[in-house]
């Protein structure tokens, strides 16, 4: 759907992290158009962005242990590609989502969020995937780290 020349993509889990951030008060901006490609939610005030991963659409290495289909290919190449150009042109690292946690996890996604705004942005590792949420809400870096396929030392598993 296109609304003031942005492709909406409201699904589900997407709807779920603005409500997410609307609880937590922090002011952002979806779709957010950084030269030629656009980011899920754009926090306004820190200067941060959170993308919101389908773990089909993005092949989630929970879900998908090789990158085998053309769509995977494109998406993991994609995701590359706006992590790269983000990161050298704006700085921004940018916090990963992924949609199991979205759905199953929300308070890691919170919690997350929090620990990604308070940091500034430098943080341990950018997946939700890789956190744990112990007693007395402590979030934790869990020891094995799983990567997503695009992040470089991955990409050799993409044909």
């Amino acid at each position: 759907m296109l609304k003031n020349n942005k492709v909406i993509t409201n699904t589900s889990i997407q709807i779920m992290v603005n409500q997410i951030l609307d609880s937590m008060k922090i002011s952002y901006e979806n779709e957010k158009a950084f030269d030629f490609y656009s980011v899920d939610n754009y926090l306004l005030e820190s200067n941060l962005i959170i993308e919101v991963m389908g773990d089909y659409w993005h092949c989630s290495p929970l879900k998908f242990f090789k990158v085998e289909s053309p769509i995977h290919r494109r998406s993991v190449r994609r995701d590359k590609a706006k992590r790269t150009f983000i990161l050298n042109k704006y700085g921004i690292k940018i916090l990963n989502l992924w949609e199991y946690d979205i759905l199953n996890r929300t308070e890691v996604c919170r919690y997350l969020i929090e620990k990604y705004i308070t940091a500034h942005g430098k943080i341990e590792n950018y997946n939700s995937f890789n956190y744990t949420l112990y007693e007395c809400n402590n979030l934790i870096l869990n020891r094995d780290i799983m990567y997503p396929y695009f992040e470089e030392n991955r990409l050799q598993l993409v044909s």
